[in-house]
């Protein structure tokens, strides 16, 4: 009988232990992948301002390198969860708290210029993952336009895409919900600890596949991060964010600051720019400038435009 019940509990123990302990490893996970937001948090993000941050740009695009400006501007707002539009009145809908990031850039090529800018929606309190709500993207330039929009729901990312190029009209799919690299900015803000690293599916920047006119799909990508070694980014304690995608041959790097709140340094991409004869493997860099704290939705009058002088920017 001695025999049979040592017997039982040599079987049985190993099973109940991790039975009991199942869940508090599921919770560790769970709390690992939460964005810490402490008082340090509160007071950075949320006094009624916006971070603009702008940068030097040097777009490659049809074989050359163009002078232009980038905006990154950083502001968390109440965000309905369900329409995942901004709150701007009471309701009874579901809301969160997101840090919003609006990515602008501008150059010109030759006589015509560019204009694109992504919005990107991140859910400030988040233990799922580092998944946006919403990300929008819109692209002008004297050829034509387009417009990008994925909104995450459930298990996937509804898309809707429209554009003025044949091979890409208009557009309305489905993709697994995957990790995309327009909501890495924010999450670099919010806890890049969060970030995950090494071999994963991606889906690309928005900005990367209007001006590739790639398919509108996830791909293989390796993430690394290293500490910086471009001395032409400034910054305290930089370190650098490799996002490269080896079917695209395309690598993306974001520079930022390893203490919060993890300024973003500047960025650059090497990958194939232009078509035909011109298509060849080119660099875009931007390089940090000016960065202001103000709440810029109600500076549009006239006697505002020093702030905007005050970025320095040319366009």
């Amino acid at each position: 009988m001695k025999i049979q019940v040592y017997w039982l509990l040599t079987v049985l123990l190993p099973y109940l232990f991790f039975s009991c302990n199942a869940p508090l490893h599921e919770s560790s996970a769970a709390k690992k992948m939460e964005n810490k937001v402490d008082q340090s948090f509160k007071d950075y993000w949320y006094q009624g301002k916006a971070e603009l941050t702008s940068y030097k740009l040097k777009q490659a695009r049809y074989g050359e390198q163009h002078d232009g400006d980038a905006v990154l501007i950083f502001v968390t707002e109440d965000f309905l969860t369900e329409q995942q539009v901004k709150m701007e009145r009471k309701t009874n809908e579901s809301s969160t708290s997101v840090l919003k990031l609006n990515f602008i850039r501008k150059f010109p090529t030759g006589i015509y210029d560019y204009s694109m800018m992504n919005s990107t929606f991140s859910p400030i309190a988040q233990n799922r993952g580092v998944f946006p709500l919403k990300s929008s993207t819109s692209s002008q330039e004297w050829c034509g336009q387009s417009w990008l929009q994925l909104n995450q729901r459930n298990n996937h990312y509804l898309i809707k895409s429209f554009s003025y190029f044949q091979a890409e009209a208009d557009e309305e799919k489905q993709i697994d919900k995957v990790f995309l690299e327009d909501g890495l900015w924010a999450q670099l803000r919010l806890n890049p600890s969060n970030i995950p690293l090494g071999e994963l599916t991606l889906f690309p920047g928005a900005h990367y596949l209007r001006f590739a006119h790639k398919e509108l799909k996830s791909y293989t990508a390796r993430i690394a991060l290293n500490a910086n070694a471009d001395p032409r980014f400034k910054g305290e304690d930089l370190m650098a964010l490799s996002i490269q995608y080896p079917k695209l041959e395309r690598v993306l790097t974001i520079v930022y600051e390893s203490a919060f709140p993890h300024q973003i340094a500047g960025w650059k991409e090497t990958r194939n720019s232009g078509f035909g004869d011109s298509a060849k493997q080119m660099e875009s860099i931007a390089i940090k400038n000016v960065q202001l704290k103000t709440p810029y939705w109600v500076q549009n009058s006239s006697n505002d435009q020093y702030l905007r002088d005050s970025l320095q920017l040319s366009r």
